[in-house]
């Protein structure tokens, strides 16, 4: 089945979430392995690192179903709210980490945390370019098209059937 010009973009683009979120996943998930092997010091990085590990591989995941399976309107709505909040979480915490978490990261160094915060919060033009325009574009979608279901799949009783067919 074909897919139209908007639903080939949003496919276009996921793949750009996808790429996008693959090196936060790696070096994440490389931080939080190099924090277990010394828990006893670094409990905060490594659960930091797991949490945005998690967001990212959320990401991931929405992205791999989306392009293996024919969605509903709908699900494609579910999915693209679960894209956009794994990307606005990673976003947010990453910000308030810099903002307020512990001096010391060893993915960042010990600087002062006015550059952080500003690069963490510069960083959310990738949000509107990348992740919003989709989540626009399927509520879009959901609200002018609505969920349309095929005849063959209505109540029977709403085609005026109400008798078993063998009696």
């Amino acid at each position: 089945m074909a897919f139209t010009l908007p639903e080939q973009m949003v496919r276009t683009v996921s793949i750009f979430q996808g790429l996008l979120a693959l090196p936060v996943l790696l070096f994440t998930a490389a931080v939080a392995l190099q924090a277990l092997a010394y828990a006893y010091d670094y409990v905060y990085e490594f659960t930091a690192s797991m949490f945005l590990c998690l967001f990212a591989s959320g990401i991931i995941f929405a992205v791999w179903i989306q392009r293996s399976v024919r969605m509903s309107r709908k699900v494609t709505l579910y999915f693209e709210l679960a894209k956009s909040g794994f990307a606005t979480a990673i976003w947010l915490w990453l910000i308030l980490d810099a903002a307020f978490g512990p001096g010391i990261h060893r993915y960042r160094g010990n600087g002062p945390r006015k550059p952080m915060v500003l690069r963490a919060a510069i960083s959310v033009i990738v949000l509107f370019i990348l992740y919003y325009p989709t989540l626009a574009w399927a509520i879009f979608d959901q609200k002018l098209h609505g969920e349309a279901v095929p005849a063959s799949e209505r109540d029977e009783e709403v085609d005026g059937e109400r008798e078993p067919l063998l009696t």
